[in-house]
């Protein structure tokens, strides 16, 4: 089973930082305006503390502009080698992509986003040459308020047991990563709490993503027992890209759970 150490063999002494650009937003990443003109070529810029990017978005996503967002981070300078898609249905795929979270959303409610996305998808990975990366994906509150928990119509972890009883499920089911997701824009990040529970009861990595605004809530996340924190709002949002990148970098920076 692939995993992302097998692909970035620093996690496993270290935890990682990933940021997520979603290229439905144009405005930002594709066809700035003046207010972003300069982000891309921030986020390159401060390169050396990422483990990766990722490209994904929960709606209004092609291939095409998949594509086109992995075109602009090479031309600037980005590694293509590090660089790894969220697909959010089969035909959300990049043959310029390296390797693809591949997420069986263990707490959705929607079949499709249980086997047949991954069925549907079996063909586009192996004629793009994708590494796909078997994750079992959790939403947790306040997913409930954000785009992709619309979408899903999860049963959503709101508590330690809940959050538990998925995690063994993940665990048992022979997972070896685990994506706790609060949802692009949520007003506040997955718990300490639930990070924990699911710490204490999964055996391998785990990704901590949504609602993360600050170095702080970065830091708070790892501590609780995440290996990598993903972010996405907080970056288009901050004025300062590179500033902002680099503050959460020293946050996050030590030894990994990873073992």
């Amino acid at each position: 089973m692939n995993t992302l150490p097998d692909i970035f063999p620093e996690l496993k002494d270290k935890n990682g930082f990933m940021i997520i650009i979603d290229p439905d937003k144009s405005h930002i990443w594709l066809d700035p305006d003046e207010e972003h003109k300069r982000h891309l070529d921030e986020v390159v810029a401060a390169q050396d503390c990422l483990t990766s990017i990722l490209i994904g978005g929960s709606t209004g996503v092609t291939e095409q502009s998949m594509d086109r967002a992995i075109k602009k981070l090479v031309e600037k300078g980005y590694p293509s080698q590090r660089i790894g898609l969220v697909p959010s249905s089969h035909f959300t795929f990049s043959t310029y992509a390296r390797y693809a979270v591949f997420p069986f959303c263990v707490n959705a409610s929607v079949p499709y986003f249980h086997y047949d996305f991954l069925y549907k998808s079996i063909d586009i990975v192996n004629a793009y040459h994708i590494i796909p990366i078997p994750t079992a994906y959790l939403l947790t509150s306040p997913a409930e308020q954000t785009t992709v928990g619309r979408v899903l119509q999860p049963d959503i972890i709101k508590d330690v047991r809940s959050a538990e009883r998925y995690t063994k499920l993940a665990n048992l089911l022979r997972f070896q990563t685990l994506s706790l997701e609060a949802g692009s824009g949520a007003q506040y990040p997955v718990s300490s709490e639930i990070v924990a529970a699911c710490r204490h009861n999964f055996n391998s990595l785990i990704t901590v993503g949504g609602g993360i605004k600050t170095p702080d809530d970065a830091k708070k996340i790892i501590d609780a027992g995440a290996n990598i924190i993903i972010i996405g709002d907080a970056i288009e949002k901050s004025p300062q890209p590179r500033e902002f990148i680099l503050s959460v970098y020293d946050a996050v920076s030590k030894n990994s759970h990873f073992e």
